[in-house]
């Protein structure tokens, strides 16, 4: 048996916004935290680690984006992969050495870049057809440090030459 001790009654705005589907972000950079982190296994015999990002700021503030890393697979290549992102995550947050558990990643903001990938829903419709729907991918990370400064180039600005007399910006 589960407590929830809440009324109903109190629930009644936040049920009438509630649509029960997921927020799919739009593709770029996101600044975002770890908010969850588990180990779960795959039904190869492996260890997928589910990590539960959420968006920080903006338009798509609490939007979360979910990231699964193999840890451990039967497939080198795949395991491979899965580390070298787990361990680019880890410098991201600024964790250098043993990895012991995860907590160390849970809250610390960095980057992530966001894909959007198409992919046909197992759930048929009344008319028997597979509509597609959309989801997020997480393809690559940096920290917070490693933002990109936007410049505004002005004609001051603009480089005229360099050392071989062409236009430096062609």
């Amino acid at each position: 048996m589960a407590i929830l001790n809440f009324t109903i009654d109190n629930t009644e705005e936040a049920a009438k916004d509630f649509s029960g589907e997921f927020q799919v972000a739009t593709p770029g950079w996101k600044t975002g935290v770890i908010i969850n982190a588990e180990v779960k296994p795959t039904k190869k015999g492996g260890q997928m680690l589910v990590l539960e990002n959420e968006i920080q700021g903006g338009a798509e503030h609490g939007i979360r984006v979910i990231d699964r890393l193999n840890i451990v697979n039967q497939s080198k290549i795949a395991q491979q992969i899965g580390r070298a992102a787990l361990a680019k995550i880890a410098l991201c947050v600024g964790h250098r050495g043993m990895l012991n558990n995860t907590n160390i990643l849970i809250g610390r903001p960095y980057q992530f870049k966001v894909k959007i990938e198409e992919f046909k829903s197992n759930k048929a419709q009344p008319d028997g057809s597979y509509p597609m729907l959309k989801s997020n991918k997480i393809t690559d990370y940096r920290s917070m440090a490693d933002k990109p400064v936007v410049q505004k180039i002005t004609a001051e600005s603009k480089p005229t030459a360099t050392a071989t007399g062409t236009d430096a910006w062609t």
